[in-house]
């Protein structure tokens, strides 16, 4: 049965659905950490939190998820690039819905890398994958 413990997996999926963040990253999507040797530009992505929606009844399933995704790259340019294509694929309604919270661009002095950090809210309902 489809969790929303395992949700980084769904994300996974979805973003390496994308034909046009594949075209930009290819397959360097990582979840909570960067491989030391990675290329970039690159995506990762973590789950911050997640809480059950339950009910009087008990458990709902539905389940509402805080994630970040992280576009990093060595060019402004291609990491808001990358940040595009990631707001493109994510679903607003279906199984599960998300919600671009916010989004922050940043660079790195000691690496030298540019960095657009987005932070979405998302719902996953557990019972509708089944």
């Amino acid at each position: 049965m489809p969790s929303a413990v395992d949700f980084e997996k769904t994300l996974s999926a979805t973003l390496k659905s994308s034909a046009d963040l594949v075209a930009i990253v290819g397959d360097r999507i990582y979840c909570l950490y960067i491989p030391q040797a990675a290329k970039m530009p690159c995506v990762s992505f973590q789950r911050i939190y997640g809480r059950p929606a339950n009910t009087l009844m008990g458990a709902s399933g539905l389940e509402v998820i805080k994630m970040q995704i992280d576009c990093w790259a060595r060019s402004l340019t291609e990491a808001k690039n990358a940040a595009k294509a990631i707001r493109a694929v994510m679903p607003a309604n279906g199984p599960w819905g998300a919600h671009l919270d916010e989004d922050v661009d940043s660079f790195d002095g000691e690496t030298k890398y540019f960095r657009i950090m987005m932070e979405y809210t998302i719902w996953y309902c557990e019972n509708a994958l089944e």
